[in-house]
């Protein structure tokens, strides 16, 4: 099974991640404080839920 770490840069990339979830290929990407998350209660900053 592989797996994919990124920093930042290639965690702001969304076509990475589909890429990613399509293949079935586990990853952690970072993301920017900024960047927006969805979650059952709404949508958040990252730095928030963090």
């Amino acid at each position: 099974m592989s797996r994919v770490a990124g920093d930042e840069v290639y965690g702001g990339n969304p076509k990475l991640r589909s890429a990613l979830e399509e293949c079935g290929t586990g990853y952690v990407l970072a993301v920017a404080c900024s960047h927006e998350v969805t979650i059952g209660a709404g949508k958040f900053r990252a730095d928030t839920l963090t």
